[in-house]
Order: C-alpha cells, then sequence, then structure tokens
C-alpha cells in the first residue's frame, strides 16, 4: 500500500510540474534531486514517458565522483544529520546491493528514456569545472 502511495504522490507532483512549465513564460528549467540516481526504470518511464517527454525536451546533467569519495561524502551527510545509526561497512553493503555505485548501469537506465545524446556526464572534481566552478561548469552545459 506504501509504494502505490508513494507512486501516486510522485504522479501527483509530475503533473504539477508538467502545468507548471507548460503556463511559465521561460524556455529553460532546472530540475535537481539527489534522489534521481536511486530511482528504478518505472519511475523513470513514469517521469519520462507518462509525464514530461511529449512537451519537453529533457537533458540530463550528472556529476560524478570516485566511488570511496562518494561513499565518505554520503556517510559524513548521514552522520551529520543523526539518520543512520550504523557504520561505513553496512553502508558501502547498502550501496552496493541499491546498485548506486555502478555508474555505467545508473546512467544506462535513463538513457533507455532520455538517449544517451541528452545525457552529459560530468567528474566532480574542482579541477575539472569550467573556470574552476561547480557553477560556470553546470552553466556551460
Amino acid at each position: 500500500m506504501r509504494i502505490d502511495n508513494c507512486k501516486t504522490e510522485m504522479m501527483r507532483r509530475l503533473k504539477i510540474l508538467k502545468n507548471e512549465i507548460q503556463d511559465s513564460a521561460c524556455n529553460n528549467f532546472i530540475i535537481s534531486s539527489e534522489n534521481f540516481p536511486g530511482v528504478t526504470e518505472q519511475e523513470i518511464e513514469d517521469i519520462y514517458l507518462k509525464s514530461l517527454s511529449k512537451e519537453i525536451d529533457i537533458h540530463i546533467i550528472v556529476y560524478l565522483r570516485r566511488q570511496d569519495e562518494y561513499i565518505e561524502s554520503w556517510y559524513a551527510q548521514l552522520i551529520k544529520t543523526e539518520r543512520y545509526k550504523t557504520n561505513l561497512d553496512n553502508l558501502m553493503v547498502e550501496l552496493f546491493a541499491k546498485e548506486l555505485l555502478d555508474y555505467n548501469k545508473m546512467i544506462h537506465k535513463w538513457s533507455k528514456y532520455i538517449g544517451s545524446d541528452n545525457i552529459h556526464v560530468k567528474i566532480y572534481e574542482k579541477e575539472q569545472f569550467y573556470k574552476g566552478n561547480i557553477f560556470n561548469d553546470f552553466l556551460s552545459i
């Protein structure tokens, strides 16, 4: 029952988002979520095919950290928010189980619907950012 409620809520929010986009005089929109890497293929299909694709040209910009840095950052964030009460080893097991460290698989899920030409993969390292700044780098795409 909870899964159905979550899916219903997601579809409701997507409908609101689509209406806001269609009613806006703007041409470009940025939708950002740290939850996007963990969505299922069914959720991607819902987002893309059932909600946004017909009227909207979607591009994905994804910044990837080295997996060890990603784990460390995630763990530090969980500790700061006091939402995680276990150790780093258990977090790694969870991340591997959810395939969040398999960047190729994660990107492939999206490319099935969005197309690989519409996915922009960037390395999350300051030295590689355009003009040394993530904001400039993002906007350069």
